[in-house]
């Protein structure tokens, strides 16, 4: 009996399943720790100039200052006269020393770590800069327009989405540049200049950025095993010892994990176009369904929920960048990639109006823009619209 709890209790304590699944990973080209991501750390003059961007934008937006309907207004409402006192109100010499340092943004992402601990505390340094800039393209002068534009789409650029906290404050940050776009769209539409086109190249990011969270979030979950604090990021999974039938658990289920981490990294990296990716997903659900009473079971269906806020939240935002660049250029709108034939996204009209467009989404099956159907708005908010009888080219 004794023997028995000492070799279960070594068990517990082992590591060879992990090296196992790292040369099973190194065997795939996934990357097993930080060395092997390919991260390249900024240079120190980035750093600084991150901090002093970090440091100095609560000054000019922060909760305690700013009259509570700049934090609630949306698109397709009037913008509040408080937003526009608020911003005239800032010292314009710290603006500009400040809007400075965000021209001085490289484009490219910004790496702020040397090693996993320090990746792992990654943050949204830049959110609410990201707000700042959006709530500037709202209230300037048509003639600085593309100006702003430009600063917040260089800020979106040099945020790294590799990791799970950082791909939310990205995705955010693209959402305002949206919004901010649709507060602007009649002027726009005037004169687009080379928006549409950055529109375009920011929406390709999106497509390269599923399969780095994935790797980054592999080498995060393998290395929490080996240092024996382990589980998932739902923290559904107790650490070890803290309950003997969950350590034996965990022991037992963290390979199948991180095997199907590895399995998804792999098939995003394989199938680059959104229906691969949509497919994949699918047929993962069904299949973690099968094993929802197994003891891995609920791990497995709280990864594949991950995978699919991930996902649709990716192809999303990629839906909505290319409808905004296809729109200013009078383009045929795209393809809607959740729809099971190939068709473009779905006008929206009110009162004979069209005022947006929308797309299937996840369950494939055209709802007239009601029930599980993502609305786009261009024009106006959804409020009841009613399926175009005229053709779905804009």
């Amino acid at each position: 009996m004794i023997l028995g709890v000492i070799v279960l209790w070594w068990w517990c304590h082992s590591t060879n399943d992990l090296e196992t699944v790292r040369a099973e990973a190194r065997a795939a080209q996934i990357p097993t720790d930080f060395t092997e991501m390919g991260l390249v750390t900024s240079s120190p003059e980035l750093a600084q100039l991150v901090k002093r961007l970090r440091d100095t934008c609560p000054r000019f937006y922060s909760s305690r200052e700013t009259p509570d309907e700049l934090l609630g207004w949306t698109a397709f409402t009037p913008v509040p006269e408080a937003l526009r006192s608020f911003h005239l109100a800032k010292d314009s010499n710290k603006m500009d020393a400040w809007l400075v340092d965000i021209d001085a943004l490289p484009g490219s992402p910004i790496i702020l770590a040397h090693n996993l601990d320090e990746w792992l505390k990654a943050n949204g340094w830049a959110y609410a800069s990201g707000i700042l800039l959006a709530q500037r393209i709202v209230v300037t002068d048509e003639q600085h327009l593309g100006q702003e534009l430009t600063q917040l789409t260089r800020l979106i650029d040099s945020l790294d989405a590799s990791h799970p906290e950082s791909f939310w404050y990205r995705t955010r940050t693209i959402k305002l540049l949206r919004l901010a776009i649709i507060a602007r769209l009649p002027e726009l539409m005037r004169n687009p200049g080379e928006l549409p086109e950055r529109l375009r190249r920011l929406a390709d990011t999106l497509s390269s950025q599923l399969p780095a969270l994935y790797r980054g979030i592999f080498v995060a979950e393998l290395a929490s095993f080996a240092n024996g604090r382990g589980g998932p990021p739902n923290n559904e999974w107790p650490r070890p010892m803290q309950r003997f039938p969950a350590a034996i658990s965990g022991r037992q289920g963290r390979g199948p994990y991180l095997r199907q981490l590895m399995e998804i990294a792999l098939r995003l990296e394989q199938g680059r176009d959104s229906r691969s990716r949509i497919a994949f997903c699918r047929h993962l659900q069904s299949t973690l369904k099968k094993q929802a009473e197994a003891e891995i079971g609920p791990v497995l269906i709280a990864l594949q929920d991950d995978l699919y806020d991930h996902l649709v939240a990716s192809i999303s935002q990629e839906l909505s960048l290319r409808l905004l660049a296809n729109e200013l250029t009078g383009s045929t709108w795209p393809q809607d990639v959740f729809a099971l034939n190939e068709t473009p996204l779905q006008r929206c009209e009110r009162d004979g109006r069209m005022i947006g467009a929308y797309s299937v989404g996840w369950n494939g099956i055209d709802e007239g823009g009601a029930g599980d159907d993502r609305y786009f708005g261009l024009y106006g908010p959804l409020e009841l619209p009613t399926p175009a009888t005229t053709p779905t080219t804009p």
